[in-house]
């Protein structure tokens, strides 16, 4: 949200500023690999089966298998933890992954449980857990105010990004923070 002053003078006279709030899409949109980001923190959607078999997940498995490996073995814990429970309470969680070199963190790959499973055909992705995921996940990012995101949810996950990007701009209003959406 971006604050300013609005000047409003009358014929005659004069009013003193008054403070508003506007509202404005600050998202941008990026023709790019997301693993090209400059971004601190890219966000993007899983299943709950623990496969990175497709799409933005299968980029990253390949070029961070430390993160896919994190990502199922986290699952398989909250299976072990949460049994008959755990496709109630994994929607929305994000098993991040940080990536260094030289010592120095490089990307943090927050890995969002979208949905629970997966397909070709269908919608499989939740746009409740988008949104609460990513809120919980903010978090955990305090001081980052930029996050590399693809169109979450809208590929094999199969939600419309017109649905999805109302979301994501509540949350760029609500927070501060900006989505940089990268399209290939």
């Amino acid at each position: 949200m971006v604050e300013c002053l609005a000047w409003n003078q009358e014929v005659g006279g004069s009013s003193p500023p008054i403070q508003t709030n506007l509202v404005y899409n600050k998202m941008k949109y990026v023709k790019d690999n997301i693993l090209n980001t400059k971004c601190e923190v890219i966000i993007h959607g899983c299943n709950a089966r623990g496969v990175m078999g497709a799409g933005v997940a299968k980029a990253i498995a390949t070029k961070y298998p430390e993160c896919e490996e994190k990502y199922r073995m986290t699952l398989n814990w909250m299976k072990r933890i949460h049994g008959d429970k755990y496709e109630k309470t994994v929607l929305g969680l994000s098993v991040w992954y940080d990536h260094f070199e030289n010592g120095e963190r490089t990307v943090r790959i927050e890995n969002l449980i979208t949905q629970l499973d997966y397909g070709n055909h269908g919608v499989f992705a939740s746009i409740s857990a988008i949104d609460s995921g990513i809120r919980d996940l903010l978090l955990f990012n305090l001081s980052v105010k930029e996050f590399a995101i693809p169109k979450i949810g809208c590929g094999f996950g199969g939600l419309k990004w017109e649905n999805v990007s109302k979301v994501l701009q509540k949350i760029e209003e609500d927070t501060g923070i900006e989505f940089i959406v990268y399209e290939i």
